[in-house]
């Protein structure tokens, strides 16, 4: 269906630091709708959690973990709306570049803001750049994400 084919990192089943990261994401969650609320220059993102039907079974779910971007809110139904913007093989009979997904914050694994080269939030994002040991594959991987800055996560929550 599509051409357009993610970059997936394998997570390994128990991730410790990777959870605490999940779960600052979605208890922020409020500070995301906020922003997306009242600044419309940013890309917003979310990323969701995917079941690989080809990989799962009924006794062990294998989860494919997708940013989707233009994000919008609807505060009547709560409920969220995302674009795939890329989308990887095991995937690709059931969705395609440019098809809208609809779900709750529930279905949020983590978020981002970037505007002008400035990352805020990105959870996972940060925790994977920092087991990156080199200076270099740093740069690398901030060029790939086209980020010059991360903001400082926000703290009030």
């Amino acid at each position: 269906m599509s051409n357009t084919k993610a970059k997936l990192l394998d997570i390994q089943k128990k991730d410790e630091e990777r959870e605490i990261a999940h779960k600052k994401a979605y208890e922020t969650i409020p500070f995301f709708i906020n922003k997306l609320n009242t600044s419309k220059q940013a890309s917003y993102l979310v990323k969701i959690k995917l079941v690989d039907k080809e990989r799962s079974s009924k006794e062990n779910k294998i989860y494919i973990y997708m940013w989707l971007n233009d994000i919008f809110y609807d505060e009547q139904t709560k409920e969220f709306e995302g674009e795939f913007f890329e989308v990887p093989q095991a995937l690709e009979d059931e969705y395609e570049v440019g098809d809208v997904l609809v779900f709750k914050d529930t279905g949020i694994y983590d978020w981002m803001i970037m505007e002008n080269k400035n990352l805020e939030g990105g959870f996972t994002i940060r925790l994977n750049r920092s087991r990156i040991e080199s200076d270099d594959e740093r740069y690398d991987f901030d060029s790939y994400l086209g980020v010059k800055h991360y903001i400082p996560l926000p703290s009030n929550f």
